[in-house]
Protein backbone atom coordinates (compact mmCIF):
# COMPACT_ATOMS: atom_id res chain seq x y z
CA UNK A 1 0.00 0.00 0.00
CA UNK A 2 1.47 3.35 -1.06
CA UNK A 3 0.26 5.07 2.08
CA UNK A 4 2.12 2.78 4.43
CA UNK A 5 5.25 2.45 2.31
CA UNK A 6 5.68 6.03 1.13
CA UNK A 7 4.02 8.41 3.58
CA UNK A 8 4.06 6.81 7.02
CA UNK A 9 7.42 7.05 8.74
CA UNK A 10 7.24 4.54 11.58
CA UNK A 11 5.76 1.17 12.50
CA UNK A 12 3.42 2.69 15.11
CA UNK A 13 1.75 4.87 12.46
CA UNK A 14 1.31 1.88 10.14
CA UNK A 15 -0.19 -0.14 12.98
CA UNK A 16 -2.57 2.70 13.89
CA UNK A 17 -3.70 3.04 10.27
CA UNK A 18 -4.34 -0.70 10.10
CA UNK A 19 -6.49 -0.47 13.23
CA UNK A 20 -8.49 2.41 11.74
CA UNK A 21 -9.11 0.58 8.47
CA UNK A 22 -10.08 -2.62 10.27
CA UNK A 23 -12.57 -0.99 12.62
CA UNK A 24 -14.00 2.03 10.74
CA UNK A 25 -17.03 0.42 9.12
CA UNK A 26 -19.66 3.15 9.63
CA UNK A 27 -20.30 5.35 6.60
CA UNK A 28 -20.45 9.11 6.98
CA UNK A 29 -24.04 9.91 6.02
CA UNK A 30 -23.18 13.56 5.43
CA UNK A 31 -20.81 12.68 2.61
CA UNK A 32 -22.92 9.77 1.37
CA UNK A 33 -26.13 11.77 0.93
CA UNK A 34 -24.58 15.25 0.54
CA UNK A 35 -27.41 16.95 2.42
CA UNK A 36 -27.97 20.45 1.08
CA UNK A 37 -24.97 19.94 -1.21
CA UNK A 38 -22.87 20.98 1.76
CA UNK A 39 -20.20 18.30 1.26
CA UNK A 40 -19.71 18.96 -2.44
CA UNK A 41 -19.68 22.69 -1.68
CA UNK A 42 -16.86 22.23 0.82
CA UNK A 43 -14.95 20.14 -1.72
CA UNK A 44 -15.39 22.91 -4.30
CA UNK A 45 -14.00 25.45 -1.85
CA UNK A 46 -10.93 23.29 -1.27
CA UNK A 47 -10.41 22.74 -4.99
CA UNK A 48 -10.66 26.49 -5.58
CA UNK A 49 -8.29 27.13 -2.65
CA UNK A 50 -10.96 29.38 -1.13
CA UNK A 51 -10.97 30.43 2.51
CA UNK A 52 -14.63 31.48 2.39
CA UNK A 53 -15.84 28.55 4.52
CA UNK A 54 -17.84 30.61 7.02
CA UNK A 55 -20.08 32.41 4.54
CA UNK A 56 -20.55 29.23 2.50
CA UNK A 57 -21.60 27.36 5.64
CA UNK A 58 -23.95 30.12 6.77
CA UNK A 59 -25.79 30.18 3.45
CA UNK A 60 -25.89 26.38 3.08
CA UNK A 61 -26.56 24.99 6.56
CA UNK A 62 -30.33 25.65 6.56
CA UNK A 63 -30.76 23.68 3.30
CA UNK A 64 -28.69 20.82 4.72
CA UNK A 65 -30.76 20.79 7.91
CA UNK A 66 -33.99 20.79 5.88
CA UNK A 67 -32.73 17.82 3.83
CA UNK A 68 -31.81 15.95 7.03
CA UNK A 69 -35.23 16.70 8.54
CA UNK A 70 -36.89 15.40 5.37
CA UNK A 71 -34.83 12.20 5.51
CA UNK A 72 -35.71 11.65 9.16
CA UNK A 73 -39.40 12.25 8.44
CA UNK A 74 -39.21 9.67 5.68
CA UNK A 75 -37.86 7.12 8.15
CA UNK A 76 -40.72 7.80 10.55
CA UNK A 77 -43.47 7.08 8.02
Amino acid sequence: MVLTEKYLRDADSVEMLDIIFETAKVPDLGTTFNYGSIWSGFVDLVVKNSTDFTSFYEKTVSKAEADIDKAIAGLNT
